[in-house]
């Protein structure tokens, strides 16, 4: 394989793993405590934290998840 074929296949895999983590059952029970978690533990402002997990839901809802 070439490097840029190694290079897609792991962005692609890459890509898989996000989509799994926020499909529902895993994103409400894993990883939206774990994002809340780890950002309140780098002293990141709650009005961010907040943003951040409204793009995230935005993203869950409103994008392609196949």
């Amino acid at each position: 394989m070439k490097h840029f074929e190694v290079a897609e296949m792991m962005r692609r895999i890459g890509w898989q793993y996000v989509k799994y983590l926020i499909r529902d059952p895993i994103f409400t029970r894993f990883t939206e405590p774990m994002l809340k978690k780890v950002l309140t533990k780098l002293w990141i402002p709650q009005i961010i934290i907040c943003y951040q997990l409204a793009y995230v839901n935005y993203f869950r809802y409103y994008t392609f998840i196949a």
